[in-house]
């Protein structure tokens, strides 16, 4: 079943769909295992909502794949659609874990409660040309006859330019994560780690696009590209797993401030370091009122009780 009817270029791809699919399985296990550990301390923060999604995503296009493959090798035909989808749906599940990660390197909900517009909004502009770069590089390959050829989707001008905005991302990512380090000393650790574990994810799809385009014989292309391409999403996630397991002995854990707890910053000059998260000196004022309040009512009531004469009658 694993070679009847597959080309030299897709030889061993039904295999590694088998084995990632088995590992993403139990990883969607731990993930909502996880993911109640944390709601039962109030640490479920939004940014674990998007792994979450991230990971979904990957399942599924992983399902849709091994479907396609296993009709492939019994009739030589198997879903094409389908297959186009999963392939779509994994490029999202990529796209929403690197939003993730770019947020994350800038201390969303692990410095701050939320990130700035400015800050976001390039984020986001990264993301969206992603997006319209896949869709153009999509549309390029399937409207001309290298899809009818064992040719590579990314050897077209969308494909180069999705590459230089992946290493923009990288590029951006290093910005980030340098003046998260720089700013929130407290963090520094996490943040260097997190660095180092993830720099290599940023690379590793230009690097593998560079080198499957170059370096790599057609027949064999293919294989590699899936196998990598999996491989790396796995990386990222089971590394994401590991980083917000709750564990009193973790110094790397990345959330700190309850969901409930969390103040959103407005401007650097009017907030102040409290643990991991910002407090702003507003919240800090209005805090402060209320308990000189609570304090005056309760003096009053005593006094008063000082004063009161006893009845002798």
């Amino acid at each position: 079943i694993f070679t009847l009817e597959f080309s030299a270029d897709e030889f061993g791809i039904l295999q590694t769909d088998y084995a990632f699919l088995s590992v993403y399985v139990c990883l969607f296990v731990l993930v909502l295992v996880n993911a109640r550990k944390l709601k039962d301390v109030g640490l479920l923060h939004t940014s674990y909502y998007f792994y979450i999604l991230s990971v979904i995503l990957t399942l599924v296009a992983l399902i849709f794949d091994v479907v396609h493959y296993g009709k492939y090798a019994r009739d030589g035909k198997g879903l094409p659609g389908l297959k186009g989808f999963g392939e779509a749906i994994l490029f999202f599940a990529f796209l929403s874990f690197m939003f993730l990660l770019l947020c994350l390197a800038k201390g969303w909900t692990v410095t701050r409660g939320r990130l700035r517009e400015k800050s976001m909004g390039r984020i986001l502009l990264l993301v969206m040309i992603c997006l319209v770069l896949y869709l153009v590089m999509f549309i390029w390959y399937t409207s001309s006859d290298l899809a009818d050829h064992v040719l590579y989707i990314y050897s077209s001008p969308p494909g180069y330019g999705l590459v230089a905005i992946y290493l923009l991302t990288a590029v951006w990512f290093c910005y980030a994560t340098f003046f998260s380090v720089k700013n929130f000393e407290d963090r520094r650790v996490f943040f260097q780690v997190f660095f180092i574990m993830y720099l290599p994810w940023f690379l590793g799809n230009p690097i593998t696009i560079l080198t499957m385009s170059q370096a790599v014989q057609d027949y064999q292309r293919r294989k590699l590209v899936n196998g990598i391409q999996l491989g790396l999403m796995a990386y990222g996630h089971l590394l994401f797993s590991v980083l917000t397991w709750p564990s009193a002995y973790s110094t790397l854990f990345p959330y700190h401030i309850k969901t409930n707890q969390i103040a959103a910053m407005v401007d650097p000059a009017d907030r102040v370091e409290l643990g991991a998260y910002n407090v702003t000196q507003e919240w800090m004022r209005d805090t402060d009122n209320d308990v000189r309040h609570s304090e005056a009512v309760m003096q009053r009531r005593v006094t008063q009780r000082k004063f009161v004469q006893p009845n002798l009658a």
